[in-house]
């Protein structure tokens, strides 16, 4: 894709570096690549562009830490926390109206929590979208559950801490959290944090400069579009003249 006009230029026969490394042997003049943490990528291209700057894409980056942080929350907490009503519990979460699931499995998946008279019940999905999303919460219940799970306090934080290093775009941020997390007792959380020492350089500029990755999704979800139309029958030759055209005929 061209990072300036958001046209598509190719469409590679795989995704394994050695069709972009083909690819790349007869494109010499490009300067700056955006690209996703596949390594394979990262190699072939500092291997065939040794002078372009290479750019992580923000949108895998905040995909990679919504993974971690999930995988972190599935081990830390049970699919359900009940948290029973102390004498002269007066405080009271309404939660919102939860579409129809056909089964009491499929609905756990999206209910936050609901209210009893006994004790309230919020799910393991209800605290995420607490921590992701900031869905309001009692302070009773807050109080509760990380008082009752401390490591969650970790968790709140990472997220924080993450999304400030791009709000205020400084480099050395994300070398203070890389040092602060990469020895977390909590796997998810450790792991997310060493991963870009691997590929440090691209991950850097993504805060130094303005290089977006967000376009390509939107063309990849065109591309799954004309697949399924053409009923996976489609040659790479056809698929990226279709590609192609649609995207000349929108820009007329």
């Amino acid at each position: 894709m061209n990072g300036e006009t958001h046209n598509p230029i190719t469409l590679l026969d795989g995704r394994d570096g050695e069709s972009l490394r083909k690819w790349l042997q007869n494109t010499k003049h490009v300067k700056v690549v955006t690209r996703d943490r596949v390594s394979a990528y990262a190699k072939v291209i500092a291997e065939e562009l040794p002078d372009a700057m290479q750019v992580a894409d923000r949108f895998h980056l905040h995909q990679n830490l919504l993974d971690a942080i999930k995988k972190a929350l599935n081990h830390e907490l049970p699919a359900t926390i009940k948290i029973p009503h102390t004498e002269g519990f007066r405080e009271c979460k309404t939660f919102e109206p939860q579409p129809y699931i056909r089964t009491r499995t499929g609905e756990l998946k999206y209910k936050a929590g609901s209210t009893g008279k006994q004790e309230d019940y919020i799910t393991r999905e209800g605290v995420f979208k607490h921590m992701w999303m900031n869905m309001d919460l009692t302070e009773f219940q807050r109080s509760y559950i990380y008082d009752k799970f401390p490591d969650l306090w970790e968790i709140y934080s990472y997220i924080k801490e993450f999304r400030n290093i791009f709000q205020k775009r400084k480099v050395i941020l994300f070398h203070l959290f890389i040092d602060k997390y990469k020895s977390s007792k909590i796997k998810a959380l450790r792991s997310f944090a060493k991963g870009p020492e691997n590929d440090m350089d691209a991950v850097e500029n993504v805060d130094a400069y303005d290089f977006s990755n967000g376009f390509v999704e939107v063309t990849n979800s065109r591309l799954k579009m004309i697949k399924r139309t053409m009923y996976g029958r489609c040659s790479n030759e056809l698929l990226e003249a279709k590609l192609c055209y649609m995207r000349q005929d929108k820009n007329r």
